[in-house]
């Protein structure tokens, strides 16, 4: 009898073991498997703008690069940025593009024009 009381509480400790260490691997791994949280706000795909000009702010999250038409823009310790665009008149095509430490890559495009 003793020894299948031993028996028993060896396995469940080792499943009790191996469940604690998964579950930690998933939580430490969650940034690899969620790759870049990209938020833009201040412009959406089709307006049209009487100024010249746009404050585009919004939050990268997980993001190494943040790039706006090509050009880098530079995130605060909470993944957030702001920046200010300027159109040409006409049509006009935003392109916010992160990239997370993994080489994961996502892109959104607007396109809009100004008067």
């Amino acid at each position: 009898m003793t020894h299948n009381l031993k028996k028993i509480i060896t396995i469940s400790s080792l499943v009790l073991l191996f469940f604690i260490i998964t579950g930690y691997a998933y939580y430490r791994s969650q940034n690899l498997l969620k790759g870049v949280g990209l938020q833009v706000s201040g412009i959406e795909n089709g307006q049209t703008f009487q100024d010249s000009s746009l404050e585009l702010y919004g939050r990268a999250q997980n993001a190494k690069h943040l790039t706006i038409n090509g050009r880098e823009i530079f995130l605060d310790e909470n993944w957030n940025f702001r920046e200010e665009i300027i159109f040409l008149p006409g049509y006009n095509i935003v392109s916010v593009r992160t990239e997370d430490k993994f080489g994961k890559v996502k892109e959104k495009e607007y396109r809009v024009t100004s008067n």
